[in-house]
Protein backbone atom coordinates (compact mmCIF):
# COMPACT_ATOMS: atom_id res chain seq x y z
CA UNK A 1 0.00 0.00 0.00
CA UNK A 2 1.44 3.42 -0.93
CA UNK A 3 2.66 5.72 1.82
CA UNK A 4 0.85 8.87 2.89
CA UNK A 5 2.28 12.06 4.36
CA UNK A 6 0.31 11.46 7.56
CA UNK A 7 1.76 7.94 7.99
CA UNK A 8 5.31 9.26 7.49
CA UNK A 9 4.90 12.12 10.01
CA UNK A 10 3.29 9.87 12.63
CA UNK A 11 5.92 7.09 12.39
CA UNK A 12 8.09 6.80 15.51
CA UNK A 13 11.69 5.55 15.55
CA UNK A 14 12.25 1.99 16.78
CA UNK A 15 15.35 0.27 18.15
CA UNK A 16 16.12 -1.06 14.65
CA UNK A 17 15.89 0.72 11.28
CA UNK A 18 12.35 0.50 9.88
CA UNK A 19 11.49 0.35 6.16
CA UNK A 20 8.23 2.01 5.14
CA UNK A 21 7.51 0.82 1.59
CA UNK A 22 5.82 3.01 -1.02
CA UNK A 23 6.04 0.68 -4.03
CA UNK A 24 8.21 0.40 -7.11
CA UNK A 25 11.30 -0.15 -4.95
CA UNK A 26 10.90 3.18 -3.12
CA UNK A 27 10.86 3.18 0.67
CA UNK A 28 11.50 5.48 3.60
CA UNK A 29 14.17 4.24 5.97
CA UNK A 30 13.36 5.40 9.50
CA UNK A 31 16.53 5.16 11.62
CA UNK A 32 16.59 4.79 15.42
CA UNK A 33 18.11 8.29 15.60
CA UNK A 34 14.96 9.70 13.98
CA UNK A 35 16.48 10.50 10.58
CA UNK A 36 14.35 9.57 7.59
CA UNK A 37 16.02 8.63 4.28
CA UNK A 38 14.34 7.93 0.95
CA UNK A 39 15.89 4.87 -0.70
CA UNK A 40 15.28 3.10 -4.00
CA UNK A 41 16.09 -0.59 -4.38
CA UNK A 42 16.66 -1.95 -7.87
CA UNK A 43 18.43 -4.84 -9.57
CA UNK A 44 21.29 -4.40 -12.00
CA UNK A 45 23.18 -7.33 -13.49
CA UNK A 46 21.29 -9.68 -11.18
CA UNK A 47 22.48 -7.87 -8.04
CA UNK A 48 20.45 -5.73 -5.64
CA UNK A 49 21.49 -2.08 -5.51
CA UNK A 50 20.24 0.83 -3.43
CA UNK A 51 20.07 4.47 -4.46
CA UNK A 52 19.65 7.28 -1.91
CA UNK A 53 16.93 9.75 -2.94
CA UNK A 54 17.25 12.37 -0.16
CA UNK A 55 15.95 12.95 3.35
CA UNK A 56 12.46 13.59 4.65
CA UNK A 57 11.09 16.32 5.05
CA UNK A 58 13.63 18.05 2.71
CA UNK A 59 12.44 15.67 -0.01
CA UNK A 60 8.69 15.23 0.20
CA UNK A 61 6.69 12.15 -0.77
CA UNK A 62 5.64 13.56 -4.15
CA UNK A 63 9.23 14.60 -4.98
CA UNK A 64 10.59 11.18 -3.94
CA UNK A 65 8.12 9.45 -6.27
CA UNK A 66 9.14 11.74 -9.14
CA UNK A 67 12.81 10.98 -8.48
CA UNK A 68 12.02 7.24 -8.44
CA UNK A 69 10.28 7.49 -11.82
CA UNK A 70 13.12 9.56 -13.29
CA UNK A 71 15.73 7.09 -12.01
CA UNK A 72 13.83 4.15 -13.53
CA UNK A 73 13.50 5.94 -16.89
CA UNK A 74 17.21 6.80 -16.87
CA UNK A 75 18.25 3.23 -16.00
CA UNK A 76 16.01 1.75 -18.71
CA UNK A 77 17.46 4.09 -21.36
CA UNK A 78 20.99 3.16 -20.24
CA UNK A 79 20.20 -0.55 -20.50
CA UNK A 80 18.74 -0.09 -23.98
CA UNK A 81 21.74 1.95 -25.13
CA UNK A 82 24.14 -0.77 -23.96
CA UNK A 83 22.39 -3.34 -26.15
CA UNK A 84 22.41 -1.20 -29.29
CA UNK A 85 25.34 -0.73 -31.64
CA UNK A 86 26.64 2.61 -32.84
CA UNK A 87 24.95 1.98 -36.18
CA UNK A 88 21.52 1.81 -34.50
CA UNK A 89 21.92 4.99 -32.42
CA UNK A 90 21.64 8.20 -34.44
CA UNK A 91 22.71 11.52 -32.93
CA UNK A 92 22.31 14.40 -35.40
CA UNK A 93 25.84 15.84 -35.19
CA UNK A 94 27.84 12.73 -34.28
CA UNK A 95 30.79 11.78 -36.51
CA UNK A 96 29.77 8.15 -35.90
CA UNK A 97 26.83 8.66 -38.27
CA UNK A 98 29.17 8.98 -41.24
CA UNK A 99 28.59 11.23 -44.20
CA UNK A 100 25.58 13.48 -44.44
CA UNK A 101 23.69 14.23 -47.64
CA UNK A 102 24.66 17.91 -47.39
CA UNK A 103 28.43 17.54 -47.53
CA UNK A 104 29.28 13.96 -48.49
CA UNK A 105 31.96 11.89 -46.79
CA UNK A 106 34.86 13.81 -45.25
CA UNK A 107 38.14 12.52 -43.76
CA UNK A 108 37.45 11.48 -40.18
CA UNK A 109 33.85 10.40 -40.89
CA UNK A 110 32.81 6.91 -39.84
CA UNK A 111 31.78 4.81 -42.82
CA UNK A 112 28.73 2.81 -41.82
CA UNK A 113 28.94 -0.93 -42.53
CA UNK A 114 27.04 -2.02 -45.62
CA UNK A 115 24.39 -4.67 -44.98
CA UNK A 116 25.62 -8.06 -46.21
CA UNK A 117 29.24 -6.89 -46.49
CA UNK A 118 32.11 -7.60 -44.10
CA UNK A 119 33.01 -4.71 -41.79
CA UNK A 120 36.00 -2.63 -42.76
CA UNK A 121 39.21 -4.22 -41.46
CA UNK A 122 37.63 -7.66 -40.93
CA UNK A 123 39.85 -10.62 -41.56
CA UNK A 124 42.89 -12.27 -40.06
CA UNK A 125 44.88 -9.02 -40.37
CA UNK A 126 43.27 -5.55 -40.18
CA UNK A 127 43.92 -3.68 -43.42
CA UNK A 128 42.99 -0.42 -45.11
CA UNK A 129 40.25 -0.70 -47.74
CA UNK A 130 40.04 0.97 -51.14
CA UNK A 131 36.55 1.99 -52.25
CA UNK A 132 35.97 2.92 -55.87
CA UNK A 133 35.00 1.64 -59.28
CA UNK A 134 37.15 -1.49 -59.82
CA UNK A 135 39.97 -0.83 -62.28
CA UNK A 136 43.45 -2.03 -63.14
CA UNK A 137 44.90 1.08 -61.44
CA UNK A 138 43.16 0.29 -58.13
CA UNK A 139 44.31 -3.33 -58.30
CA UNK A 140 47.88 -2.17 -58.97
CA UNK A 141 47.68 0.24 -56.02
CA UNK A 142 46.52 -2.55 -53.70
CA UNK A 143 49.36 -4.81 -54.95
CA UNK A 144 51.86 -2.01 -54.27
CA UNK A 145 50.96 -2.13 -50.55
CA UNK A 146 50.18 -5.83 -49.94
CA UNK A 147 50.60 -5.72 -46.13
CA UNK A 148 48.63 -2.52 -45.75
CA UNK A 149 45.72 -2.58 -48.23
CA UNK A 150 43.02 -5.23 -48.68
CA UNK A 151 43.28 -6.64 -52.23
CA UNK A 152 39.47 -6.57 -52.64
CA UNK A 153 38.11 -3.20 -53.82
CA UNK A 154 34.71 -2.17 -52.46
CA UNK A 155 31.95 -0.13 -54.08
CA UNK A 156 32.58 3.62 -54.23
CA UNK A 157 31.40 5.71 -51.28
CA UNK A 158 30.77 8.74 -53.49
CA UNK A 159 30.45 9.03 -57.28
CA UNK A 160 33.69 9.07 -59.29
CA UNK A 161 35.94 9.08 -56.21
CA UNK A 162 38.44 6.69 -54.73
CA UNK A 163 38.33 6.44 -50.94
CA UNK A 164 40.76 5.01 -48.44
CA UNK A 165 39.13 3.65 -45.26
CA UNK A 166 41.02 2.70 -42.10
CA UNK A 167 40.54 -0.78 -40.57
CA UNK A 168 38.29 0.74 -37.89
CA UNK A 169 35.96 2.20 -40.53
CA UNK A 170 37.04 5.86 -40.54
CA UNK A 171 37.65 7.62 -43.85
CA UNK A 172 41.29 8.65 -44.35
CA UNK A 173 41.05 10.29 -47.78
CA UNK A 174 38.74 10.63 -50.75
CA UNK A 175 39.94 11.85 -54.12
CA UNK A 176 39.39 11.49 -57.87
CA UNK A 177 43.12 10.88 -58.28
CA UNK A 178 44.83 7.57 -57.52
CA UNK A 179 48.07 9.53 -56.97
CA UNK A 180 46.52 11.36 -53.97
CA UNK A 181 45.50 8.05 -52.36
CA UNK A 182 48.95 6.56 -53.11
CA UNK A 183 50.57 9.57 -51.40
CA UNK A 184 48.42 8.99 -48.27
CA UNK A 185 49.42 5.32 -48.20
CA UNK A 186 53.10 6.18 -48.54
CA UNK A 187 52.78 8.49 -45.55
CA UNK A 188 51.36 5.74 -43.33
Amino acid sequence: MPLSDVAIRSAKPATKPLKMSDGGGLYLLLNPTGSRWWRLDYRFGGKRKTLSMGTYPDTGLKDARQRRDAARTHRVSQAIAKTMTEVDIKYPNSPLNGATAKRGPQPGDRMAPVLGDFPFGAGSQPMFTLCGVPSADLTALAKRFPNLVDPITRAPIADSTISLVRPDGYLVASSASIADIAAKLEGI
